[in-house]
C-alpha cells in the first residue's frame, strides 16, 4: 500500500511540471493533475475561479458570499466534477478558493495593496480508491459551467504518463 505522501510527492512533480509549462492564467482554461499508485489515485482540478464562481476575489457581497456556499456544498458530490468507474470509492477531498488564499496571507497582521485584476484559482483535490484498473476518467465539470471552455489533463499511473486537452465535446481521457 502506498503513502499518502508518496502520492503527494507525485502530485507535486505534476503540479510543478504544469506550473514549468503553464501559459499565462486564462479564463475558460483549466488545469486537471491525476497521480496514481496502485489502488490510490489523486486528481487535483486547479480552475479558473471567474469560469466557476463568477469573480476571482474574496466574496464581498451577499450574493458572491452565498456563490461560495453553494460551490462548497456542491463538492460534497465530486462526481459533479469528476467520474470514475463504479468500483472505486471517494476517499476525501479538500477545496481551496482565492477567499481562502486572501485570508491566509492577511493573517500575519500586514497592511497589502491588493491589485484590482487579481486572478484566482480554485483548487479541487478529490483522493480515491479503485478496486481494479481504472481505465479512464470524465469530467462532467465541462457541461456545468460553460465559460470553461477545456481542461489540460496530465497524468502519472503505474502503466505511464501523458497529457492532453479536453474541452465539453471530448469530456473522457483514457489511460
Amino acid at each position: 500500500m502506498m503513502s499518502r505522501h508518496a502520492l503527494t510527492s507525485l502530485l507535486m512533480c505534476l503540479s510543478f511540471s504544469a506550473t514549468l509549462h503553464a501559459e499565462v492564467h486564462s479564463h475558460g482554461q483549466g488545469q486537471v493533475l491525476i497521480a496514481q499508485q496502485n489502488n490510490q489515485w489523486v486528481i487535483e482540478l486547479i480552475l479558473p475561479a471567474a469560469d466557476v464562481l463568477g469573480f476571482e476575489h474574496a466574496p464581498e457581497t451577499q450574493q458572491q458570499k452565498n456563490t461560495i456556499k453553494q460551490f462548497k456544498a456542491l463538492t460534497k458530490s465530486p462526481e459533479k466534477f469528476v467520474s470514475l468507474q463504479p468500483n472505486c470509492e471517494f476517499v476525501s477531498k479538500n477545496l481551496t478558493l482565492p477567499s481562502d488564499e486572501h485570508e491566509e496571507h492577511h493573517g500575519h497582521g500586514h497592511e497589502h495593496e491588493h491589485e484590482k485584476e487579481s486572478h484566482g484559482d480554485v483548487q479541487l483535490s478529490i483522493e480515491y480508491r479503485c478496486l481494479s484498473q481504472l481505465e479512464g476518467i470524465t469530467f462532467p465539470i465541462l457541461k456545468a459551467y460553460q465559460s470553461l471552455a477545456s481542461l489540460s489533463v496530465e497524468w502519472i499511473t503505474d502503466s505511464g504518463q501523458g497529457a492532453t486537452k479536453i474541452t465539453s465535446s471530448n469530456t473522457g481521457i483514457s489511460f
